[in-house]
């Protein structure tokens, strides 16, 4: 009869570890430094998106009111070309028009659409048949280069753009909005009434 081997087990040395065991033991988390450098990068990558996303926000709201604006004057200038009249004992077709209303700083606080009995005649800010529609952000800076009253009147029928002497535009109106950061758009009107926009 054979008799099994009993091999018995040596205690290791305190303070020696095998050449794997110290591998497995030095690999198996993160260093502090590691794991500030990972946090740090997603704060950028997180305060980047957020950045970019704010900016998206912007130019989407600045793309509206001025989508607002070229909506508001097409309004107008299909009631000035349809020879609409609005109001009690009106019989006759009346010149329609845009009033844009700023504050003190030049920031657009609301679209007026006007009509007119007389091309020549300027908004009446207590006239009853005037539409506002409020816009819609704030920080809404407008220029005009032709427009000191800030208005724009259409021609009855033909559509076309007037100025204040009620002769057509000698040369275009151009309505520049400057939004927040640097979103600019330049809308402009021509004599025959065409209304185009810059991005």
């Amino acid at each position: 009869m054979v008799l099994p081997k009993v091999y018995t087990l040596k205690p290791a040395r305190a303070g020696l570890v095998s050449g794997a065991t110290a591998r497995r033991a030095s690999s198996s988390g993160f260093t502090l430094i590691e794991i500030v450098v990972v946090l740090g990068l997603l704060a950028v990558l997180g305060g980047l998106s957020m950045l970019m996303g704010m900016e998206m926000y912007r130019g989407n709201s600045f793309d509206n009111e001025r989508d607002a604006l070229v909506s508001v004057l097409q309004s107008a200038r299909a009631l000035s070309m349809d020879n609409i009249c609005s109001g009690a004992g009106c019989t006759d077709g009346k010149y329609h028009g845009v009033y844009i209303q700023t504050d003190s700083l030049g920031n657009a606080q609301n679209y007026i659409i006007f009509q007119l009995a007389d091309k020549t005649d300027s908004y009446d800010p207590h006239d009853d048949l005037n539409e506002t529609i409020p816009v819609g952000s704030s920080g809404m800076h407008i220029d005009f280069n032709h427009l000191p009253s800030q208005q724009v009147v259409f021609d009855r029928l033909s559509g076309g753009a007037l100025d204040s002497s009620g002769n057509p535009l000698a040369t275009p109106e151009e309505i520049t909005i400057k939004g927040v950061g640097a979103n600019v758009s330049t809308v402009s009107l021509n004599s025959e009434g065409r209304i185009s926009w810059t991005n």
